[in-house]
């Protein structure tokens, strides 16, 4: 089983404006994964690797992050990564989150597009609040690193 130390979003700086709208607290403890509802793979070459989906639950959803579209991914699949999406039942979505990240301004800020997916396939916060959510906090993030820059 795979180690998971947190299972709140998170930003490469650590800031997390989104998880008081979901939970409390964070969430501190270590856990292991047996079941997920909700499984995202933010590198598609993992899907070689790694066996992604294992903790997939049956019905469950499959977020991939990849240059090709829905039209032209599934063929790129490992054979192994179809059978589990079919078996489960996933239901699955794509996006090329390196593309949507550059022509909004972000750079390689892939995660921000991702946690803006998850909130609005999940249902977690209704998909506007998610949004703006994840705006503020990438303005305050990019605030933070231009004053840093400056000093």
């Amino acid at each position: 089983m795979r180690r998971v130390t947190s299972s709140t979003i998170r930003t490469s700086r650590g800031a997390n404006d989104l998880a008081p709208a979901v939970r409390k607290q964070p969430i501190r403890a270590p856990y292991l994964i047996e079941s997920a509802e909700f499984v995202a793979c933010h590198q598609a070459n993992f899907l070689e690797r790694l066996d992604v989906l294992r903790v997939a639950a049956e019905g469950g959803t499959f977020l991939l992050n990849t240059p090709y579209g829905p039209e032209a991914i599934w063929d790129r699949l490992p054979r192994s990564v179809q059978l589990q999406i079919l078996e489960k039942r996933l239901r699955m979505f794509v996006i090329d989150a390196s593309k949507v990240a550059r022509d909004s301004g972000l750079g390689a800020r892939i995660n921000t597009v991702l946690q803006t997916c998850f909130f609005a396939i999940s249902g977690v916060l209704p998909r506007d609040e998610a949004i703006r959510r994840i705006k503020n906090q990438s303005r305050r993030a990019t605030a933070t690193r231009e004053a840093t820059s400056c000093a």
